[in-house]
């Protein structure tokens, strides 16, 4: 699924590495610039994605992790941490209330596998719904404090920091996250993986 994405990228000067990921754009500096100081547009789908459908999920979290999820509510989100029993780190996840599709989970590339395996740890009695999202859904996310002003020109909504707002972009119902993957700071757009194409083109 991600040939596509990475026709795209080319087909604007991107530099593809051995791993599929854009390392420039033909001009380091220019595009350092625009992160700094206007708008940049990240390819972030190796990022590890979740989704949560389980009624005992935030609960789940909630007892397994540093922050309160438990409570959140529609729209919101929260940057958290995932310990073991002894406090020690297993991985930061930011966490996106989806509304009735449940909770979107984010953690860094190549983390999915440790991620889940210590959910399924803990998960005994209880429904948790969790599927890999990774493969089948692209992130691309916008870094810089003009971020906000490419959602407007689209007439997308803005999400609060670390929340979360559906939308519809290039034909495809997408969510706007009030974070970057990395950080609360940006925004990202998670959508179908087929239709990442035609959303970079759009949001580029």
């Amino acid at each position: 699924m991600r040939d596509g994405l990475i026709a795209e990228l080319r087909s604007h000067g991107a530099t593809i590495d051995a791993g599929g990921l854009a390392t420039d754009f033909g001009d380091a500096e220019a595009e350092l610039a625009a992160a700094l100081d206007a708008v940049a547009l990240v390819d972030r789908s190796r990022f590890a994605r979740i989704l949560g459908r389980g009624r005992d999920l935030p609960d789940l979290l909630h007892r397994l992790s540093t922050q309160d999820v438990a409570r959140l509510a529609p729209g919101r989100g929260a940057e958290t941490v995932l310990t073991s029993p002894k406090g020690r780190v297993v991985e930061r996840l930011f966490v996106h209330h989806l509304g009735e599709r449940g909770l979107l989970l984010i953690a860094a590339p190549g983390r999915i596998d440790a991620v889940l395996s210590h959910l399924a740890r803990y998960t005994f009695a209880e429904e948790t719904g969790l599927e890999d999202a990774t493969a089948t859904t692209a992130s691309l996310a916008l870094v810089g404090p003009r971020a906000g002003d490419v959602l407007e020109r689209l007439g997308l909504p803005r999400p609060e920091p670390l929340g979360g707002a559906s939308a519809t972009l290039a034909a495809d119902v997408v969510d706007v996250l009030g974070g970057n993957g990395v950080s609360r700071e940006g925004l990202a757009v998670v959508l179908p993986a087929g239709g990442a194409p035609a959303a970079w083109a759009v949001l580029h």
